[in-house]
Order: structure tokens, then sequence, then C-alpha cells
């Protein structure tokens, strides 16, 4: 894409491609003009919003940056790219999303009534309704606007007989009032938590966002992530949450994720690449989603009290030591180990609320993997590994006594996974009889 931007009343040439835009000075003057004025303003003026005129037919596009650019000429990413019908009309309120995830999620068997076998060996299927195919209304509020979404179906006949009936599903998503760049570009980002929360993976791509205000369409916009590629493909999709499953809390769902009270780190892209930063990343997660759904784990009181007769005598031991370095051991015992249980302790504890869900997994991997261990053991590997990197080892080598820490980091990402679903409100017999077989291919025994 080709054409040319006016910025403070001067022309600009530039090339797009993808989510990358150069734009260069039309002569020397103009060159000269740019850099005398960098050079001159001490606090830079941020560009937020490009307006670009493509040939041939010179049709207005925006360019959109997020954290603003402070110098108009070169190369920079693109945020967001926004192609209108009509210049005159910019106005939108209503955003409906198009993707293969969505595709999937809401498949056929929402467009069909009833089917009926014939004695032929045909099959006769009844659709259902046109408005009859789309789903319910789910509300949520969006930055304090009052927000309503819905997969909407759309049908299209044909006379090939190959193929005389395709289906598109839209995500259509209406809001009280008209909403800006910022809104958009944040709303995008949730609607992807949402369908990666579904699909239990962060490949998900959108085919084209639609832009209306008040069903009357304005025009589509290109928002850019990074890592994603190509867009998943229909037939790769086998494994997400039903819709009829979590129907009653997706508005719910929708909330969380829109305040960040959801942890997304854990879902996984299509390749495996574990490092100390992921590792660290996924620990922190599950102790944070623990605290949000089990607070603490209950001790004893026989444990209480040994606990707190520890602490006495290692604050006594404090006071009468003068060496810096061995005070600020005697403090990291007490915070670690007396105060908070460590992360074994909250696996094993999930283990116990969870009907054992943590070690089926762990036992799966291991199977999968050729390997053997016992849980306790997949715990404390887990355990170690997390200090080593949170404390500044990063020689750590995953073998020997380690070597199972990784399938213990794995599990932790699916528990995070069925610990959120719980905390919005699935029921227990749902998660680890339906849930648990849909994404993980596992059954409870």
């Amino acid at each position: 894409m080709t054409g040319y931007i006016i910025y403070k009343d001067k022309e600009y040439a530039f090339e797009y491609q993808k989510n990358i835009i150069n734009i260069y000075a039309k002569n020397i003057t103009e060159i000269y003009d740019n850099f005398q004025e960098q050079f001159d303003n001490n606090e830079k003026e941020s560009i937020y919003v490009l307006n670009g005129y493509v040939y041939p037919n010179l049709n207005m596009v925006e360019f959109v940056f997020i954290s603003g650019i402070t110098n108009i000429l070169g190369e920079h990413k693109v945020d967001m790219k926004i192609e209108y019908r009509d210049i005159n009309k910019k106005e939108f309120n209503q955003i409906k999303f198009i993707s293969n995830v969505i595709d999937a999620i809401y498949g056929i068997d929402h467009y069909v009534n009833k089917r009926k076998k014939e004695t032929n060996g045909k099959q006769t299927i009844v659709l259902k309704s046109y408005k009859g195919s789309d789903s319910k209304t789910y509300k949520f509020k969006f930055n304090q606007m009052d927000t309503k979404l819905q997969f909407q179906t759309k049908r299209i006949w044909s006379r090939n007989t190959n193929a005389m009936l395709s289906r598109t599903t839209y995500l259509d998503c209406k809001f009280s009032s008209d909403i800006n760049y910022k809104n958009l570009y944040e709303f995008i980002n949730v609607i992807y938590n949402f369908l990666s929360f579904i699909i239990y993976s962060k490949n998900v791509k959108f085919k084209s966002i639609l832009l209306y205000n008040s069903n009357e369409y304005i025009g589509n916009v290109e928002c850019y992530r990074d890592s994603i590629q190509e867009e998943v493909k229909i037939e790769d999709i086998k494994r997400y949450l039903k819709i009829e499953y979590i129907e009653k809390y997706i508005g719910k769902l929708l909330n969380k994720i829109a305040n960040n009270e959801i942890y997304l780190r854990n879902l996984p892209y299509n390749f495996r690449y574990l490092d100390g930063k992921e590792i660290l990343m996924t620990t922190a997660g599950f102790e944070y989603v623990f605290k949000k759904v089990y607070k603490e784990i209950k001790h004893r009181d026989k444990t209480i009290k040994m606990r707190n007769d520890l602490k006495t005598r290692l604050e006594e031991i404090k006071e009468n030591i003068t060496v810096t370095r061995e005070k600020n051991m005697i403090d990291y015992m007490i915070k670690n180990y007396l105060d908070d249980d460590d992360i074994k302790a909250k696996i094993i504890e999930v283990n116990k609320k969870m009907y054992k869900i943590p070690e089926k997994i762990v036992r799966e991997l291991l199977k999968i993997n050729n390997r053997t261990d016992k849980f306790n053991n997949v715990c404390e590997q887990v355990r170690v590994i997390r200090n080593k990197y949170a404390h500044g080892d990063l020689n750590v080598e995953m073998k020997n006594k380690n070597r199972n820490a990784i399938i213990g980091v794995i599990m932790l990402e699916r528990i995070i996974y069925l610990m959120q679903l719980k905390e919005i409100g699935i029921e227990d017999e749902k998660i680890y009889n339906e849930v648990l077989n849909d994404i993980f291919c596992m059954r409870i025994d």
C-alpha cells in the first residue's frame, strides 16, 4: 500500500506493509525542516494518529500509534490501521469480529434444529430460523460502558452441489456510546483474550474486524499483535470450552478479563518453549490464582503452634546477632517457611481440593514422555527450580533429579486454567467430567 500523508500542512509519501509504515519527505527542504523542528523542540509532541490517502483512488486510511511517535519520518510500527467507507462518517458504537476460532466454537450444531437419517443412507437436516441460530445476548461493563455481545450467524446459499450452504459466525459487540481509538484497541485485546481462554491457546487471529454505527457499516480495522503470524485452521481447533458450559458465566468472564482479573500467561501457543522467565511467571500465576480461589492452607492447631514456636525462637536468635547477612537469612526463613506456605505445599493442597486432578495430569504427562516419578517428587522439583530462578541462579539444568520439573510447570498451567473456571462459578462436576476431557483429553477416574 502506497500513498501520501498530510502532517502540519506538509505532504509526505508513505509505503505500508503489514504493520510497518515507512514515511518519506518529498524534498530536501522538508527533511531539513523536520530535523530542525526536532532539534528546536525539547518537549517532542507525540503523534498518535496519521491520516493517509491511498493510491490510486485516494481512499482515506488512519494509522494509529497507541504509544505515540515523535518523528514523522522513518519506519514506525503501526498498532491499528482503520479504513473508512466514508471519511465523513467515522463514529462507531458496534464491532463485528470474524475468525476461524469463532466459527469453530460456535459450530454447525447451533444452526441445526434436527437431523433425520433416511433408509437410503441419506440424512435430512432441518435448520433453525435465521434468528434462532443466534446466541443469547451477554452483557458486561467495558470501561464504564454497557456492552452487549452475541454470536450471530450468516448463511450463504449456492447452486454448487458440493457446498450448497456455507456459513459464517460473527461475534457482534454493541456499546452504549461511541468508542475512541484507545478503547477500540483495548477492546480488541479483550476479545482476543476471551477467545484464547475459550480454546486454551494464544493462536487466535481475526480474519476481519468490522466497524458499525447502529448496524450501518462504517469501515474495518486491522490490529496487530506480536507472535501470531497465521490464523489457526478451523479443522485444527478440536479442543475448546463449549459455549453451553459457560453460557451463564460469559458476562462475568468478560468482566474479569476486561479488568485484568484473569491470569492468561499460562495459555500456550502451538509451540512450547519454557525458559526461566516463563517458569517464574507460571509459578507466580499459580500462587496468585491460589490466593483468589483458596485464600490459604488451613493447618491443624498443632502445626500452627509449632510454626509460632519456631518463629519466636528465630526472633530471639536474631536479637543476639550483629551480622546483617545472618539477620537477613533469618528474615528470609520466617517469611518463606513460617509466614507463608511454599509452592509445593500449595500444589499438594490443590491436589486434595481438586480430587487429585493435578496428580492425574502429572501421571499422564510422565506416561507420554516415557518417564516415571512420584507426584510429591515432581512438586519438590518445581519448588527447587522456582526458588533457584527466583534467586538469580540461571544455570539450572533440567536433568537428573530436576528433569521432571517442566512436567510440573505444564501441570501448573493447566491447573491455573481449571481454578479460574471454578472461580467464575462453573460447577466442579462440569469442570472435572466435561471440561477436563474437552480441553485436555482426560477424564477423572
